[in-house]
């Protein structure tokens, strides 16, 4: 079997980046040319379920599946979806983290000298 694949640029909001999709020679034909009219419209929502790569110092998305957005509620669910992922990532970021291989007393409690809880 043959492959070859279709390349998209996709613009969403924080720049634009390649899409490249991976098409075999056995795949329906109907199936590609759908995608293909989906994604080369202007203003058009689609999703991308793919893995970041780097190809040629230049990021790209290699999709396993892409397909048009079907409601205004798919839309909703993932801008919720991202608010939610960026909130999470600020509480990890903000949380204290114990010292690697102590005991887990913070470095206030050793700058102070003051002795550890008895146990």
């Amino acid at each position: 079997d043959k492959s070859t694949n279709i390349l998209i640029d996709v613009e969403d909001g924080t720049g634009c980046t390649q899409v490249k999709v991976w098409v075999n020679e056995g795949d329906d034909c109907s199936a590609i040319t759908q995608l293909r009219q989906a994604a080369s419209q202007d203003h058009a929502y689609i999703r991308i379920i793919g893995q970041v790569k780097e190809y040629d110092g230049t990021l790209q998305v290699v999709a396993n599946d892409v397909r048009p957005v079907s409601t205004g509620n798919e839309l909703t669910y993932h801008l919720l979806e991202v608010a939610h992922s960026y909130e999470k990532s600020l509480k990890m970021q903000n949380e204290v983290k114990p010292m690697e291989g102590g005991m887990g007393f913070g470095i206030g409690n050793m700058a102070s000298n003051a002795a550890p809880p008895q146990m």
